[in-house]
């Protein structure tokens, strides 16, 4: 819920800049600095989803963040694939769905993770 609420004032934010000459290039900013974190949810999502498959697998043996990420992002990029096996019309909106869902989890995660490593410092 929070990565829909973050996503949604950004997106707020963005419009609010836009109607000043002067937020033009703030808004400009804040639209790429989004982008960015759109990119960057995939590989979130991708970190969570490993972690998730790989601890009840390794228990409390340490493994390596890159190795969760690589399982998470196969298992992603698997998932995308096989929903274009789908008729169009279906597997598109099943498509749009699964990335919204990546987006809106991606950037409440990230903020919690953000957040976490606020309040600890």
């Amino acid at each position: 819920m929070a990565g829909l609420i973050f996503v949604t004032a950004l997106d707020v934010l963005i419009l609010a800049l836009f109607v000043t000459v002067i937020g033009i290039p703030s808004s400009l900013a804040v639209l790429t600095i989004s982008l960015v974190f759109l990119y960057a949810s995939w590989v979130f999502v991708g970190t969570c989803l490993g972690d998730t498959i790989l601890r009840p697998m390794f228990g409390d043996k340490k493994y390596p963040a890159l190795f969760a990420t690589a399982v998470g992002a196969l298992i992603l990029v698997f998932a995308v694939n096989l929903l274009w096996l789908i008729p169009f019309h279906v597997g598109f909106v099943l498509y749009l769905l699964l990335c919204f869902g990546i987006i809106w989890y991606g950037f409440g995660a990230g903020l919690l993770h953000w957040w976490s490593l606020r309040k600890g410092a």
